[in-house]
């Protein structure tokens, strides 16, 4: 899924740390937003919104942005 880079790691690690933190910020937003309006229990809302913002968001932040390749 991801391809080698040529580039260097601190350039590499720094967009990973970013996609990440924002991820992560992502995530715990939409989880918020769902205890608000309190129609699904915790459990469900963790793991729905960890599997949205990685499918929709951190996966192909990662696949075009932090491993790209440039060739």
């Amino acid at each position: 899924a991801f391809e080698p880079t040529a580039e260097p790691k601190r350039t590499q690690g720094a967009r990973y740390l970013a996609t990440s933190i924002s991820a992560a910020t992502l995530a715990t937003g939409l989880f918020a937003v769902g205890m608000r309006g309190g129609l699904l229990d915790a459990r469900l809302l963790h793991v729905g919104s960890t599997l949205l913002v990685w499918r929709g968001y951190t996966f192909p932040l990662m696949r075009r942005w932090v491993f790209r390749s440039r060739g």
